[in-house]
């Protein structure tokens, strides 16, 4: 494997990570700006990134295998959302973060690291594979995700109160007021699936049917939006730059549990998945991309959802930060040891 895609793609994140804290230090960017742009990319830029990863597919695979494909990334999700659990509660996360490591620990940096590395480590199947489990990624994240974002409630009993974000205000506004809400817990249920129901869930069931069926689209339409799907990794990472220049540089690399959870995601998820893929896939190549992927530091989303539903973006911001400074070391190293 060539290393030196990896290196390439870290300098990058970090680069624009850097522009994004010294854009939100001369007040370029702000809080407004964040809630804003964080609608835009949940809303618009990472749906036109889900179908964009399919309908630029030059190859095709067997459907048979295609469905393995599938049916695997939505158990190896599974997995890792179990291990993360265990991990919040092993490692005692204070209750009202526990969902914020949980996502952490279960979803990876798969559309702007993961790909371009499966890519090429194993040529296009991997882009095909990883694209596959990109899929699966949105939709699990636009739904199971959402649910993890918002466990834990700061109360409990017949009413919990929850942070308002804008899939959750009741007048659809685009403002995400910083002020609380009593939701009754009956309601829980109809609120849960209005934040489900979103571009990125419908886009992605969309994706799924345009590849089964082989629909194309116009040439037009597709680079349109590859294009607005473009924007989505840069402007993640000017936020994340933004959100950390609001914590103290001591707290971002002071924190002792971010370093236990960078170790349990790094090494400990790694060895414990691999045997298990080894169980129940069949197909070396399935198993060789998927495991790329894992690899990968936090997914950008942990910050755009902690924004958009109104929790701490903070924490996910400099985890995400230690996350991919680790990877830097730990993607070579694991792919050396354990492929």
């Amino acid at each position: 494997m060539d290393t030196s895609i990896i290196l390439h793609q870290m300098v990058q994140l970090f680069i624009v990570i850097a522009l994004g804290y010294l854009l939100r230090k001369i007040g370029l960017i702000n809080d407004e700006f964040n809630r804003k742009m964080t609608s835009i990319l949940l809303n618009v830029t990472l749906p036109a990134t889900i179908l964009a990863s399919v309908c630029t597919q030059d190859s095709r695979e067997d459907l048979s295998t295609v469905g393995i494909a599938f049916g695997a990334a939505v158990i190896l999700f599974a997995v890792q959302i179990l291990f993360g659990f265990a991990f919040s509660f092993v490692a005692r996360i204070p209750r009202e973060t526990r969902g914020m490591y949980t996502f952490m620990m279960s979803f990876a940096n798969v559309g702007f690291m993961g790909i371009p590395i499966a890519t090429a480590v194993m040529g296009d199947i991997g882009t095909l594979y990883a694209a596959i489990f990109n899929i699966i990624f949105n939709i699990v994240a636009y739904t199971a995700g959402v649910m993890i974002i918002n466990m834990n409630p700061v109360e409990s009993g017949d009413e919990i109160v929850e942070r308002i974000g804008t899939a959750l205000d009741e007048g659809g506004s685009d403002q995400m007021p910083d002020k609380k809400r009593i939701i009754p817990r009956k309601e829980r249920v109809i609120v849960m699936v209005k934040s489900i129901l979103t571009p990125g869930v419908l886009l992605s069931v969309l994706a799924i049917v345009i590849y089964i069926f082989n629909i194309a689209l116009p040439d037009d339409i597709v680079n349109t939006l590859s294009s607005v799907g473009g924007i989505t990794t840069p402007m993640a990472m000017l936020l994340i730059g933004g959100s950390l220049a609001k914590v103290k540089v001591k707290d971002v690399f002071t924190d002792s549990v971010t370093y236990i959870f960078v170790l349990a995601k790094h090494f400990g998820l790694p060895v414990l998945v691999l045997p298990l893929m080894h169980l129940f896939i069949k197909d070396q190549n399935i198993i060789e991309v998927y495991f790329c992927l894992m690899l990968m530091p936090v997914a950008n989303m942990a910050m755009l959802f902690a924004t958009e539903y109104g929790r701490d973006e903070t924490l996910p911001a400099r985890v995400i930060f230690i996350s991919t400074l680790a990877s830097l070391a730990t993607v070579p190293l694991m792919l050396s040891l354990m492929l």
